[in-house]
């Protein structure tokens, strides 16, 4: 993480989900991309009981 980036949060992670859902409804309903990183573990691991740290961006 980069001196300058802003702190992982759950609100950064909404911010980082409401991107990805804006970039998604452009592509329409069969986008031919990959989500990576930080959107992930939350997504495959919804029952887990460890909490990810979460993620400030979109990795597609």
């Amino acid at each position: 993480m980069a001196l300058d980036d802003p702190p992982r949060s759950r609100a950064a992670r909404r911010a980082a989900e409401e991107a990805l859902v804006r970039v998604v409804h452009h592509y329409g309903e069969n986008p031919e991309f990959v989500l990576l990183g930080g959107l992930v573990p939350d997504l495959l691991c919804s029952k887990s009981g460890v909490i990810h740290a979460g993620t400030t961006d979109v990795d597609v």
